[in-house]
C-alpha cells in the first residue's frame, strides 16, 4: 500500500496521505472513536457490514452521483450500498470462508 501512496503523493505535490492499518479486531471501535472525537478519516476501508451503520447515521458521503458514470465497469457495488444510495467503491472482493458438501462436491 505504501508504493501506491508514494506514486500518488508524487502525482499530487502538497498532498501527504497518513496511512494507518487497521485490524478487524479493533478497528471499528478505533473508527467510531475517530468520528466521535471529530476526526473522522477523509478515507477509510470499511467492512461490508460496517458500511450499513455509517451510512444510517450520515456520516458517509453519498457517492451515487459522482459513481454513475463508471458504475456499470465494476461489479460488487452492494455491499456499498444502504437504502438505493452508494456510500463508497468496491475494491476488494474475496471469499473468508467457504463451506461445501463433500458429497455434492465429488
Amino acid at each position: 500500500m505504501r508504493s501506491l501512496l508514494d506514486k500518488f503523493e508524487r502525482q499530487n505535490p502538497g498532498i501527504k496521505v497518513r496511512f494507518q492499518q487497521l485490524s478487524w479486531d479493533y478497528g471499528l471501535d478505533k473508527i467510531i472513536t475517530a468520528v466521535a472525537a471529530g476526526n473522522a478519516p477523509d478515507l477509510c476501508d470499511l467492512g461490508t457490514d460496517w458500511v450499513p451503520q455509517f451510512a444510517a447515521t450520515g456520516i458517509l458521503k453519498d457517492l451515487t452521483e459522482e459513481t454513475a458514470p463508471f458504475k456499470e465497469q465494476y461489479l460488487l457495488w452492494e455491499p456499498a450500498t444502504y437504502r438505493g444510495r452508494i456510500y463508497g467503491v468496491p475494491w476488494l472482493g474475496g471469499t473468508r470462508i467457504l463451506f461445501y458438501n463433500r458429497d455434492l462436491f465429488a
